[in-house]
């Protein structure tokens, strides 16, 4: 595992790092780790998350065995969202790039804001100009902030005359596409593989 990025150990993850092989033994080869570039073992450390050592070594040895790749995945994004930074944005523009591919919609960033929920930036807008939010699993880290942004799409979509849809990343927790389809609907929110 030595110079293993993030990104790199969770793509290994969700292209099928299986829960009680590959996975496992990199949480027991970072758990313990402060940042510092090694491990309690002596194997490298996952680079530029100093958090997800600890909170993902923790929960994963509470998971056993029954954890699931996506849900291990899950685990490590919220983390890696947690940490911040230049590698959390890559994630999430990878995730709109695969949006855009799913949905022939286009890439936005424009900032939009609503006197009442305050502003976002509008993740990709659809091929009949509906508005679609891209997420994962770090949306549960602030439902009530996803709930919000939820709110102010749909603000902008009604001035628009055009629909909301989610595409939130497989490993998302249930509780974060609950809000997602209490806001929506459930025919306008989906789980995508990134």
């Amino acid at each position: 595992m030595q110079g293993l990025t993030s990104r790199d150990f969770l793509e290994s993850v969700a292209n099928g790092a299986d829960a009680t092989g590959n996975a496992l033994y990199g949480f027991s080869v970072i758990a313990g780790v402060f940042g510092a570039g090694s491990s309690s073992t002596g194997g490298g450390a996952i680079v530029g998350v100093p958090a997800l050592a600890i909170a993902g070594g923790a929960v994963v040895a509470g998971a056993g065995l029954k954890s699931s790749a996506a849900n291990i995945r899950g685990i490590l994004e919220q983390q890696y969202y947690a940490a911040g930074g230049k590698a959390a944005n890559e994630v999430g523009r990878l995730r709109v790039e695969k949006v855009v591919e799913l949905t022939g919609g286009t890439a936005s960033g424009e900032k939009v804001s609503v006197k009442t929920l305050g502003s976002t930036d509008l993740d990709v807008i659809g091929p009949s100009g509906e508005l679609i939010s891209v997420g994962g699993p770090a949306k549960a880290g602030n439902l009530g902030n996803f709930v919000r942004e939820l709110r102010i799409y749909q603000a902008i979509a009604s001035q628009r005359g055009v629909y909301v849809k989610a595409y939130l990343a497989e490993g998302t927790p249930q509780s974060a596409i609950d809000k997602a389809i209490r806001e929506l609907g459930e025919k306008n929110v989906f789980i995508f593989t990134p």
